[in-house]
């Protein structure tokens, strides 16, 4: 049915008077209508085998932990890291660390990081 159909005049008036039955059913018949309703869940749980039983109650809480999960996920994914933290792209961060010069300091590396911890690197 389209958005036109559901708008209609018909439809108004057909959905406005089935409405109107619904709520002036005669007591007898809701009644009727209730029981029938118990007895077909009382059926239907009548034929569940007790693994069922065990995993209709998984079900709620297995789609909670897959929400929770994508939930996360997205989480991660939009406040993770946007790159390397000097703002390097990885292909500059390899140049650099290719250069020769630079093999030098990296070989020194004890070196610099006891200057870092003296604080003789900040001057």
């Amino acid at each position: 049915m389209t958005e036109n159909e559901k708008s209609s005049p018909l439809h108004s008036s057909i959905s406005g008077a089935l409405n109107k039955q619904t709520l002036e059913i005669d007591p007898l018949v809701s009644q009727r209508l209730q029981q029938i309703r118990r007895d077909a869940l009382a059926q239907a749980e009548a034929q569940m085998t007790p693994r069922s039983r065990e995993l209709h109650r998984w079900v709620p809480l297995s789609a909670f932990a897959a929400l929770a999960s994508v939930a996360v996920v997205v989480i991660v994914m939009a406040l993770g890291p946007k790159g390397s933290p000097a703002g390097l792209a990885p292909v500059e961060e390899l140049e650099m660390l290719s250069k020769i010069e630079d093999m030098e300091m990296i070989k020194e590396l004890d070196f610099y990081l006891w200057l870092e911890q003296s604080g003789e690197l900040d001057n």
